[in-house]
């Protein structure tokens, strides 16, 4: 009789053993996922151009209507000059150089 109980708690441990492995990978998935969604979620971004025939004081209007929307965090507004400085400084030389040299040599004669 002695083997008998001991196969049935043997049984049952694994059981026992079975669930918590399982209920623990499904948690272990769960709080991953749900840290990595919120890592996404304050990782949002939008960029949004504006039309060029605009004028600085309309670009700056649609801001405050963006800054409306439920949601937005942040707006940031940058003028064409600040934008320009922004890609100049990234590139290491201006972007007027750049772009002229690209379509001198482009061209047809």
């Amino acid at each position: 009789m002695p083997s008998f109980f001991k196969k049935r708690i043997m049984k049952q441990f694994r059981l026992v053993l079975c669930c918590l492995l399982i209920m623990g990978s499904f948690t272990l998935v769960a709080v991953n996922l749900d840290n990595m969604l919120g890592d996404l979620e304050a990782e949002n971004e939008f960029l949004a151009y504006v039309d060029e025939s605009y004028t600085e004081e309309q670009a700056r209007d649609i801001k405050s209507q963006i800054e409306a929307i439920p949601n937005v965090s942040q707006v940031t507004f940058v003028t064409r000059a600040e934008a320009m400085a922004i890609v100049n400084r990234t590139l290491g030389r201006p972007f007027s150089a750049i772009y002229v040299e690209g379509h001198e040599r482009h061209r047809i004669i």
